[in-house]
């Protein structure tokens, strides 16, 4: 059975728009395979227990202390830029000032680490030890 003139129009329609909406269904979970098998879109390959295996290459990180527009703040790293040998492991500390009256979170000690905490909107600063009260 042939379409005729407007019968084929509205049938190339309906296929284009179920064809579009199939692609754009698949195409997350399609883009999220791609990038996790590839490392592509900024998607690392994440392992759940560390490599016992330290290569000699190495791998420079930066640090960068920004912060919100609105965060009076003070904040930066003590060390700009490490280099470790890839996997080994690095400790990178930071320096937090508070110039404002305002109190910034809650100090407590935390369950798990046994570490002085500073909580407040995501943020997780750690204490030298006798910091935290209690």
């Amino acid at each position: 059975m042939a379409l005729s003139g407007p019968q084929k129009t509205v049938m190339q329609t309906v296929s284009v728009v179920v064809l579009m909406g199939g692609l754009a269904w698949a195409s997350v979970p399609f883009y999220d395979w791609f990038c996790r098998v590839t490392g592509f879109g900024g998607v690392p390959g994440v392992s759940a227990v560390a490599s016992d295996e330290i290569l000699d290459e190495t791998i420079k990180i930066r640090f960068d202390g920004s912060l919100n527009n609105g965060m009076a703040w003070e904040f930066k790293p003590v060390v700009r830029e490490m280099e470790v040998r890839i996997g080994e492991t690095g400790l990178a500390f930071f320096e937090a000032y508070n110039p404002t009256d305002r109190r910034a979170g809650i100090l407590q000690r935390d369950a798990l680490s046994g570490r002085c905490v500073l909580r407040e909107n995501r943020m997780l600063l750690f204490y030298r030890a006798g910091a935290c009260p209690g």
